[in-house]
């Protein structure tokens, strides 16, 4: 099933104002809502990225901080989803700074100004925006 879309136009033919109405199928408006809500998210995906790092506070060197990232968002079926990360030469090290301990749970990292879960940390404070944010933006597809 799809849905009607209702508009004013001009007519041509004379400058009256008549109404135009066309049937969208459901597959263009999923797409649309999913095109909205992929760049929404990848919008808090980006932001996120930058909470994070800036929320790392353990630098000596940078690469921790630089290796944090996103892929962007991805989507599948009726879903839309991202992940911020680490990767490269840094991973191991950065589960064991925002943990707090190796997963064996030896080496217990002391506390640092900004503290652990530099990326959980910023998410949790951030979730409610994002949430209205991404559902404003699904929203405005429409």
């Amino acid at each position: 099933m799809g849905a009607p879309d209702a508009r004013e136009v001009d007519d041509p033919r004379g400058g009256l104002t008549i109404a135009e109405f066309r049937y969208v199928g459901l597959p263009a408006l999923l797409e649309r809502g999913r095109a909205a809500l992929e760049e929404a998210v990848n919008l808090a995906l980006e932001d996120l990225v930058g909470r994070a790092q800036a929320a790392e506070s353990a630098v000596r060197t940078g690469t921790l901080r630089a290796s944090i990232h996103t892929d962007g968002a991805t989507s599948s079926g009726n879903e839309v989803s991202g992940k911020v990360m680490t990767g490269g030469e840094s991973s191991a090290y950065a589960a064991y700074i925002h943990e707090g301990h190796r997963a064996d749970g030896t080496h217990v990292v002391r506390a640092y100004p900004g503290g652990l879960k530099y990326i959980e940390r910023p998410l949790i404070e951030m979730a409610p925006t994002y949430r209205t944010f991404i559902a404003r933006a699904a929203a405005s597809a429409y």
